[in-house]
């Protein structure tokens, strides 16, 4: 059957398809956020973040990646590369999580940029962020050959938490200079760290979508 209007002409069962897609769409919201009317406010708030979540992921092409173990939850491209690491698996103080890998771009592509996130368990529940940024950059310059800071910031936020920002290069022996972009927050007795790595070169090309990544990023704890 056809709909006919001045302009086009629509199949009713585009229409039926599209109304149905919206009816289901608007069913998943109302259950999603009925249910979070029974639970405790905390538990709420954490609720609230992953219906979020689940929302983008519906309207882009995007993954959600969450460590119960670790407490975040973070979103992924799909093309990405997902690597969990096992536990007890350490860069210095260090304790890697997962690793996302940008597509390969060819035969001749040596190095995937990705965005690594790692956590570390503070001596003190009460140390602060600076204090932490010391450790973190010493570490940086004793783990990185030529390694140099080209910018610094501990204005940042990140899940509601003050954050700092350090971009810096270094070299790799495999494509030579790498430029890199970290972010760390300490809460509740634990770090975390998520960091960039690029090809100097490349590294403009993916960071609107680690940015993404980075905004994405919310703590469960």
């Amino acid at each position: 059957m056809m709909v006919c209007t001045s302009d086009r002409q629509y199949d009713m069962r585009d229409l039926v398809r599209s109304s149905n897609s919206v009816t289901l769409f608007t069913l998943l919201l109302i259950l999603l956020f009925s249910a979070m009317l029974s639970i405790p406010e905390y538990e709420r708030a954490t609720a609230q973040t992953k219906t979020t979540l689940t929302i983008m992921a519906l309207a882009g092409n995007v993954l959600t990646y969450e460590s119960s173990n670790h407490g975040f939850i973070v979103q992924y491209p799909a093309s990405w590369q997902k690597v969990e690491f096992s536990k007890g698996i350490a860069e210095g103080t260090r304790n890697m999580v997962v690793n996302f890998l940008s597509p390969l771009e060819g035969p001749s592509d040596t190095f995937r940029e990705y965005l690594i996130i790692q956590t570390a368990n503070v001596t003190s529940r009460e140390l602060s962020l600076k204090t932490f940024t010391d450790e973190q950059i010493t570490f940086l310059k004793d783990s990185f050959p030529d390694f140099n800071i080209l910018e610094s910031n501990r204005s940042t936020t990140i899940t509601s938490h003050i954050a700092y920002e350090v971009v810096y290069t270094y070299s790799d022996p495999i494509i030579g200079k790498a430029k890199a972009m970290e972010f760390w927050i300490v809460n509740a007795g634990k770090a975390y760290i998520l960091s960039y790595h690029a090809d100097a070169a490349k590294y403009s090309k993916y960071l609107p979508t680690i940015r993404k990544m980075i905004d994405s990023f919310v703590t469960l704890k």
